[in-house]
């Protein structure tokens, strides 16, 4: 676990790194559907908390975390795009489960201390400079709580094809096109600058 430090070294808080595996959108719905507590292991969630999905999306991978926390804990979703975020709403219908935000990384609408665990999904890699995102989801964690950064490191995807030189080219395009397509090598680099002593990445 990882330790961020702040406020004269006091206030602490365990963050897990954890990139994406090779998982397809299906593929992972379908575990998250049988087990939402396996699939959130991760996260390590708990009855009551209260839980911050950031790039949340159509909301599909965040309701399921509403099973974990009960009917006392809180789950918000929060997205860039409000087109997400009403679409979202509309898959999540009459249920008040879950909460569904149009919000920005670097801004959170959210006091200090709000949420026992925080997990990025895949937003990271949209942003030139994800230092003062990661000082704000530190903000808005609670002392004790869980960070969790799902990102990809687009230069090290693998693609069996007879062109080598055809197929470097366009998978290198592919990541030089992202504003961070090496974000998933640069994660525990960028947590220690952050303050945070100890990190777990996991692939």
């Amino acid at each position: 676990m990882a330790r961020p430090l702040g406020r004269g070294g006091q206030h602490q808080r365990s963050t897990v790194v954890y990139p994406i595996r090779d998982l397809t959108r299906g593929a992972a719905l379908n575990v998250i559907q049988q087990d939402p507590g396996i699939f959130y292991s991760y996260l390590d969630v708990q009855q009551g908390q209260h839980i911050l999905d950031i790039g949340s999306g159509t909301g599909d991978l965040t309701r399921p975390l509403a099973q974990l926390v009960g009917s006392q804990g809180r789950v918000v979703g929060v997205d860039y795009s409000q087109t997400m975020v009403d679409e979202a709403r509309r898959r999540n219908g009459d249920s008040t489960d879950v909460e569904f935000l149009q919000g920005d990384v670097n801004s959170l609408d959210f006091p200090d201390n709000a949420f026992d665990r925080v997990q990025v999904r895949l937003v990271f890699q949209h942003l030139k400079d994800p230092y003062p995102a990661l000082r704000e989801i530190i903000r808005v964690t609670k002392p004790g709580g869980k960070i969790a950064v799902v990102e990809q490191d687009w230069e090290s995807l693998l693609i069996d094809a007879t062109d080598r030189h055809v197929t470097r080219t366009i998978a290198n395009l592919f990541c030089d096109s992202l504003p961070n397509g090496w974000i998933g090598r640069q994660l525990p680099g960028l947590f220690k600058d952050a303050g945070v002593q100890e990190a777990t990445s996991t692939g």
